[in-house]
């Protein structure tokens, strides 16, 4: 018989862990990349043992990674592309030191 945990039980602590780990390969990606849609960033934003964070279990979707992006104080939308009915996203830093 295997015993698994049960969410009560489970460490809530580790969702946040990597959800941050994650916010910060954002983030190098967007300070080496400039701003970029959300689906350039999941296909090349990478930890820093190399892989990417779209093929973690934390990550779900672009959709996702957008509202978490939108929720972070890090991250702005810097531009629509009408185009691809997407948005740039930037470091909040770096486009408020370009104005």
């Amino acid at each position: 018989m295997r015993h698994t945990i049960s969410s009560k039980v489970k460490n809530k602590g580790t969702k946040n862990r990597n959800r941050s780990r994650m916010l910060d390969a954002v983030a190098r990606y967007i300070e080496e990349n400039g701003p970029s849609t959300v689906y350039s960033i999941s296909d090349g934003a990478r930890f820093k043992n190399g892989r990417l964070i779209k093929n973690n279990n934390s990550f779900k979707s672009t959709v996702s990674l957008a509202l978490i992006l939108s929720r972070d104080p890090r991250f702005v939308k810097v531009e629509k592309l009408t185009r691809e009915n997407t948005y740039l996203w930037g470091n909040a830093c770096e486009v408020i030191t370009e104005d």
